[in-house]
């Protein structure tokens, strides 16, 4: 089980419009009247600020562009100029464009922004999977395993089509990440956050024989617990104020 906090705060205005729920304006990000806890504790005063950030505003480190406008023409180019265990928030600027390469943000790498142009405008696009030979968790278009990390107005995907199975658009092992207006599309495994199972029926749910390898472990209903909404990223505190519909405890 990793020990993952992950925030997704999408705009999903038009979807959930249908629900009638709440709006998600630019209030969103405002720390006035009170509207601090629409993000859990562990986003600070100074990502806060950085997601609230107009185009016009914004001052990244490096800029990538693949018409050579920027200091690089890919994001993996980009990501070798990030500093290694760096406190401060490195930004990346990504202007918009397809961007087809597989981009992993390593451990090393803490405290990365990615920044594009639009979710429907800078678009990272991958096509490995599962039948072509390639692991589940090695198909992401986008992995990120530093910890920190925040993508804004960016697309993610992976096109290999669901006759391939498996393949991933982002996976996500890292530690306090925050994605904000960002779109991932895919067939299947879409959004890897890397891993357990509870409470499955059907066929292939039984566990008696499944393998028996060191670091196969079973989870239990009160360790399960912990990695609810409400007790994982104290959902109950933040989500209901996005209009995000869900399911605080187990199902």
């Amino acid at each position: 089980m990793t020990s993952n906090a992950l925030a997704i705060v999408d705009g999903l205005s038009s979807v959930l419009a249908s629900f009638q729920l709440p709006s998600l304006g630019r209030r969103l990000l405002s720390e006035d009247e009170g509207e601090r806890g629409q993000f859990p504790s562990w986003v600070g005063n100074d990502k806060r600020k950085l997601l609230a950030l107009s185009m016009a505003d914004i001052k990244p480190d490096v800029t990538v562009a693949q018409d050579g406008s920027g200091k690089y023409k890919t994001i993996t180019q980009a990501l070798g100029a990030v500093p290694k265990k760096g406190n401060a928030t490195f930004m990346i600027y990504i202007k918009e464009g397809v961007y087809k390469e597989n981009v992993m943000v390593e451990r090393s790498m803490t405290n990365v922004m990615m920044l594009g142009d639009g979710p429907t405008k800078t678009k990272i696009t991958g096509s490995l999977n599962y039948v072509d030979g390639t692991p589940t968790f090695k198909t992401a278009t986008l992995a990120v395993v530093g910890d920190g990390f925040i993508g804004k107005n960016l697309g993610v995907e992976n096109t290999a089509g669901a006759a391939k199975h498996q393949a991933v658009a982002l996976l996500v092992q890292s530690d306090k990440s925050v994605f904000y207006l960002c779109q991932m599309d895919g067939y299947q495994d879409t959004l890897y956050t890397h891993t357990n199972e509870i409470g499955n029926r059907g066929p292939g749910a039984a566990t008696t024989k499944r393998v028996t390898w060191k670091g196969y472990k079973k989870v239990d209903l009160a360790h399960a617990q912990k990695y609810t909404v409400k007790q994982f990223i104290q959902g109950k505190t933040w989500l209901p104020k996005t209009g995000v519909p869900f399911t605080p405890g187990l199902m």
